[in-house]
């Protein structure tokens, strides 16, 4: 699983055309977040 943050849609299409020009990946699945309400998982001590 990868997680990318790219600045646009066609900035995510030039990752994946690069990425599957150097990796056989047999099925890809992306979800497109437009806005991050958390980016973290760390808890406050």
């Amino acid at each position: 699983m990868l997680r990318v943050q790219v600045a646009s849609v066609p900035a995510y299409d030039k990752f994946y055309q690069r990425l599957i020009a150097k990796v056989a990946i047999a099925d890809v699945s992306a979800s497109f977040v437009m806005e991050n309400i958390k980016d973290t998982t760390a808890l406050p001590l």
